[in-house]
């Protein structure tokens, strides 16, 4: 099982207290510090979309780089670029 953060914060079934909550904010954390550290050196697009959790929930980053990465690859495709910024989270 592989969904993103996004689908565990609209899950109602799913109880985020705060210990979970920690957990996957620290992997957030780790995620980021690796991606500096890295020749990367950024995300890109972090977004709740952006982090799968994992069958363990475990919180790994994905599609990240440059947004001109992606706006490249599009442009390679033939598509448009689209960049959601829609979802917004505050407790």
């Amino acid at each position: 099982m592989k969904v993103n953060l996004q689908d565990v914060i609209e899950n109602e079934s799913i109880e985020l207290d705060w210990t979970f909550r920690h957990s996957l904010i620290n992997d957030i954390i780790r995620g980021m510090q690796y991606l500096h550290n890295s020749d990367v050196k950024v995300h890109g697009r972090l977004r709740s979309s952006t982090c799968v959790v994992d069958s363990r929930f475990l919180l790994k980053l994905s599609c990240y780089g440059p947004k001109c990465f992606y706006e490249h690859e599009a442009r390679q495709l033939g598509k448009e670029f689209k960049n959601d910024n829609s979802k917004y989270y505050k407790d």
